[in-house]
């Protein structure tokens, strides 16, 4: 695919799954690895996503991706991993056909990208990390995180709330609600338990590369 190509499309992962994608603008590839709950055709609906994808389309091809059983994408075919997710980002990698891409890791997409990043420096121009983390075990207590996927699991409209009040305290009352119920639209209560699950365990060597990143999109 080269740079320019426009609209939200399919490719098949390893284990047969259809992830969807989508591709804004044109200029250098910049990919942002699926966070936390996505949905390439409603994130738009977001007044906030929308002019923050617009500008930077003005500069740069925008790649955004569900993960698997989240927005567009098939179900996951298989347990959830960040070896699974780094899978999946040099499986889109590839089908773009891109030699490098720059990388936007914001929320759970910062570690694939780090990772993805510390494996395949020769095809990795930049790395930007925004509202990331390097370690999910230090996200809270045992209990507290414990807590989380417990509610989560059992009343998913209770638990969107209450991550929506992590995410976004800042938000006002109207914007949280609509940021829950996005999240509720784009995966089932068990799918949003088990990533976050996979949140709170995920720990990898590469953690060390957030301390020599240099970030910058130009050069």
């Amino acid at each position: 695919m080269s740079p320019g190509r426009s609209g939200i499309h399919f490719f098949r992962h390893a284990d047969g799954a259809r992830i969807a994608y989508a591709v804004e603008g044109r200029g250098p590839w910049l990919v942002f690895p699926a966070w936390w709950v996505s949905h390439v055709e409603r994130d738009l609906d977001d007044p906030a996503f929308a002019a923050l994808f617009g500008r930077l389309a003005e500069h740069f091809t925008v790649v955004r991706y569900d993960r698997p059983g989240v927005g567009l994408s098939d179900g996951a075919r298989g347990p959830r991993s960040l070896e699974g997710e780094v899978t999946q980002l040099a499986a889109l990698v590839g089908e773009l056909g891109a030699e490098r891409v720059a990388l936007f890791g914001g929320s759970s997409g910062g570690p694939p990208a780090v990772a993805f990043a510390a494996r395949h420096p020769e095809r990795t121009s930049h790395l930007v990390l925004c509202g990331s983390y390097a370690s999910g075990p230090r996200l809270g207590t045992d209990a507290l995180q414990a807590a989380m996927v417990a509610l989560v699991r059992a009343h998913w409209g209770l638990g969107s709330k209450a991550l929506t009040e992590l995410f976004a305290p800042e938000h006002s009352a109207r914007e949280r609600d609509q940021l829950a119920a996005m999240q509720r639209e784009a995966c089932s209560a068990e799918v949003a338990a088990t990533m976050l699950e996979l949140t709170y365990r995920r720990t990898r060597p590469e953690t060390w590369f957030f301390r020599i990143v240099l970030v910058r999109l130009y050069r």
